[in-house]
Order: C-alpha cells, then structure tokens, then sequence
C-alpha cells in the first residue's frame, strides 16, 4: 500500500523535472537563436559601415551641387531673381569638360524669366559655370557640362532597374547640405501624381522609384545608386508620404540619353 502512495509523488516528480528540462531545452534554443541573431547584425552593421567608407572615397567625387538663377531683364538691366538649388551625378567626360547627369526641373527657367545662369559645386565646393546639353521633361532629366578643374569620379549606370526589396543609396544636397549619404530601399514603381508640377518642367507618366532612403529638398537631381556602386535613378521628387522619395528609373536614363545621341 505504502508504494502505490508512493507512485503518484514520483510521477509528479518525474513531470516536474520533465518539464523543467524542457524549459531549459527551450532557453537554450532561444540563446543560440538570439546569438545568431546579434552576429547577422553585427555582419550587416560591418558591411553597412564598410560600404559608408567605400561610397565616400569613391562616389561622393561624382556628386556635384547645382545653382540655377532666373534673371528678369529690361534694356539690359536685371530687376528681378529667383534661385534654386539641386544635386546632379558625374557621368562622363571628354578632354575639357564634364558631364552631368540631373532633372530637368533643377535646371529650367522659371515662366516670365528671359534669362538663366547654372553655377556648378564640385564634392569640393570649388564652384565652376555651367551650361546644359540638353533636357527633356518627358524624362525630367538635363545633361549639363562644365569645364574640368580637378579629378573627379565618373559613375557607370546600372544595366537594368533595381528590383523591389533591393537596398539603394541616395547621395546628394538636402536642404543645401553637401554630400549627404543616406540608405534605404526600393518599395515598388508607381507613375508620379503631381499636381504642382509645370509640364515644361516635369512631366513624367511612367512608372518611378518609390524608395525609402531619406530625401529632401535639394535632392533633386542626385544619384540612386545600388550596394555595386551603380546608377540605379535620379532622385526626382517626394511622394505624398514625406517619408518616401521618387526616382527616375536606370532604364528611362538610357532612353533619355540614346535619344540624344549621348554616350558614356
């Protein structure tokens, strides 16, 4: 009698114990997968930090600042001026001059102004005069040169649009601010809505980069550009959500340029 009083303590017991190994199994379980876990982090925040440097050393020289003043004139007299300032990106090169990549937008006239100067700011802040190739709001895009002064880099464009999920790096002039880098990723191509914009200026109706690295204004113009250090678009305009940023896709760029004959 006395060990069948005895079983149900010992079985208790043996669930007890049970149990507690499973708690410990699970515990242990859960440490390697927090472990894990801080070394893929710790990887990324590496490489994050690894691509910073390498984009500042080799990138940034391509980034350029760009000044547009709009001049209204009588009998040779100006008596009115409007500015604005954007980014553009280093693309090619010939023995005196280099070219660069920007919107459309940055660059226009404004209406009522008869006359329009472009002064250009090297990743140096050396400041040099400016003049466009050639533009076109279709695209919203312009190709503007200006004479060499020092070396700078000249950054190769993608093959093919960046896909949806793929990480990208916006590089450019916010709010006036020189050689901002900031990281982000692509959420999915959507045509642009914008009611303020003046077709001669914008005019874009085909599918852009929505992306989430930060941008503001005087980002216009500056490069997107993928982890390979490559053009993916050119950072165009914000969307309704002020969080996220538009960009004219790689492919359009290489449209924009065939149709004018340009070659890099």
């Amino acid at each position: 009698m006395r060990f069948k009083k005895v079983i149900p303590f010992l079985v208790l017991t043996l669930l007890f114990v049970l149990s507690g190994c499973t708690d410990i199994i699970s515990l242990q379980k859960q440490n390697r997968e927090l472990k894990e876990q801080v070394e893929t982090l710790k990887a990324e925040t590496e490489n994050l930090y690894q691509l910073f440097e390498d984009i500042s050393l080799e990138v940034v020289p391509a980034n350029v600042m760009i000044y547009t003043y709009c001049y209204k004139t009588a009998f040779g007299i100006i008596y009115d001026e409007i500015g604005g300032q954007g980014s553009g990106v280093v693309i090619s090169s010939d023995e005196d001059n280099y070219y660069v990549l920007t919107n459309n937008h940055v660059i226009s006239s404004k209406p009522g102004y008869q006359r329009v100067e472009h002064e250009i700011y090297d990743y140096k802040m050396n400041k040099i005069r400016g003049y466009v190739v050639f533009s076109d709001p279709n695209y919203d895009l312009a190709v503007v040169r200006f004479k060499k002064q020092i070396d700078l880099t000249l950054l190769p464009l993608a093959a093919k649009n960046p896909e949806i999920g793929e990480r990208v790096v916006a590089i450019g002039q916010p709010e006036g601010q020189m050689n901002v880098i900031t990281f982000g990723k692509v959420i999915k191509y959507i045509v642009p809505n914008c009611s303020d914009c003046n077709p001669s200026e914008s005019n874009v109706d085909f599918p852009c980069i929505l992306q989430d690295s930060f941008t503001n204004c005087g980002n216009s113009g500056g490069m997107l550009i993928n982890h390979q250090k490559e053009i993916v678009g050119i950072n165009t305009f914000g969307s309704t959500d002020t969080s996220y940023g538009l960009a004219v896709p790689v492919e359009k760029i290489h449209a924009f340029l065939a149709e004018h004959d340009f070659s890099i």
